[in-house]
């Protein structure tokens, strides 16, 4: 009766600290298939268009995703969308690895939040933007390393999380070449806290009563 009247009460104590702390959520970004999917866009023709992705789940030992060689002209970009809810704190992104081949830029909301590729860290080059220059650019992240924890940037609603890839056949260096293959890919975890009363945390507060 003892033990039975013990293990009721720590049910009920750890019910109510979630309740009073707030429900962690996490969730999985990533481009493994399956996933919050991304949609991928290479350019033809000179304009950037949708393309068919191509996923690999476990491409030298990362998840990763592609996109057929035709008409890629060697810039292309992945990009998803994920949703914060009102009232989350805590907002942190996780980036366990983020790989490419040859080069990519990751940006949340429009900003810049790592970079890494064949070579990096180190000085190369980059292209941002479909057409734009192939400006000087350091990479700061080793391929496929973990980069640190992103805790800024994060809007209420809907935030976009964007992979610009350049394909080179020379890692970080160099000019685009569209006769090679490219692939990108991402390992990550969105987590922030709700307070427990919301949607997304009633399913938590249901099963520890």
């Amino acid at each position: 009766m003892t033990k039975l009247f013990l293990m009721a009460f720590a049910a009920s104590t750890f019910a109510t600290s979630a309740l009073a702390s707030g429900t962690v959520v996490t969730k999985i970004i990533s481009t493994t298939k399956g996933s919050d999917p991304f949609t991928v866009y290479e350019v033809s023709g000179g304009s950037v268009i949708h393309a068919k992705p191509v996923f690999f789940q476990n491409y030298k030992n990362y998840p990763t995703v592609t996109i057929p060689w035709t008409d890629n002209d060697g810039y292309w970009y992945a990009q998803t969308k994920f949703t914060v809810p009102a009232g989350a704190t805590k907002v942190t992104l996780a980036i366990a690895s983020l790989f490419a081949d040859d080069r990519v830029v990751i940006e949340l909301n429009g900003k810049v939040i790592g970079s890494t590729g064949i070579g990096a860290p180190g000085a190369g080059q980059m292209v941002l933007t479909d057409g734009g220059a192939n400006n000087p650019y350091s990479f700061t992240t080793a391929n496929a390393a973990k980069i640190n924890h992103v805790t800024t940037g994060f809007v209420t609603g809907d935030n976009y999380l964007k992979l610009i890839v350049n394909n080179t056949n020379n890692g970080i260096s160099g000019g685009l070449d569209p006769n090679s293959g490219t692939e990108v890919g991402l390992t990550s975890r969105l987590i922030y806290t709700v307070p427990s009363t919301s949607a997304e945390a009633m399913p938590l507060t249901k099963n520890l009563r």
